[in-house]
């Protein structure tokens, strides 16, 4: 099944009196609208994420970078932990149980990531697994095989959605210098 990360950022109702009140006294209606602009919310299965203050250029330079990040997160060597076995990987690699690995084999689930920037304020990232195989969802949630193994979640999404108000901050931070 594919797997998909979802954000949204949706303008405060304040958003028009402030830019007015702010914009009669320095003359600055863009700016502030940019600085005071949205609340982001990632929707991931039942979680989101809100991240307030977010003008629509800040939100589009986080995507940006959410879309660079989500592709690192898979070279990665941090999935492996508790691995239950040894893994025969289809490009010969031959990983021992429990040691460090990435999550590319062939590149099939990397590589199956897209981006629908679905208008100014809304995107959303989907990844199926390639080769016309919907499977991200059980790599990043995880499953138990036919045969009863039960194969860790590797849920590459998480580090992204964990620092993206960090890096939400560092863009706000550079953009009022």
């Amino acid at each position: 099944m594919p797997y998909s990360v979802r954000f949204e950022s949706q303008p405060f109702n304040n958003d028009q009196k402030i830019g007015s009140l702010l914009n009669s006294l320095t003359g600055l209606e863009k700016t502030v609208q940019n600085l005071f602009g949205a609340n982001i919310k990632a929707f991931e299965g039942q979680d989101l994420q809100k991240l307030n203050g977010i003008s629509v250029r800040t939100f589009r330079e986080l995507m940006d970078w959410a879309e660079v990040d989500f592709q690192q997160q898979f070279t990665e060597r941090v999935w492996g932990e508790g691995w239950p076995n040894r893994t025969f990987r289809r490009n010969g690699e031959i990983v021992p149980p429990g040691s460090a690995r990435d999550i590319v084999d062939l590149g099939g689930l990397m590589q199956s990531q897209r981006r629908t920037d679905m208008g100014v304020r809304n995107v959303e990232f989907e990844w199926t697994g390639g080769d016309s195989r919907d499977y991200a969802e059980y790599v990043h949630d995880g499953y138990t095989s036919k045969g009863g193994n039960r194969m860790p979640a590797r849920p590459w999404t998480s580090g992204t959605i964990e620092n993206i108000g960090e890096v939400g901050q560092s863009i706000i931070d550079k953009e009022a210098r």
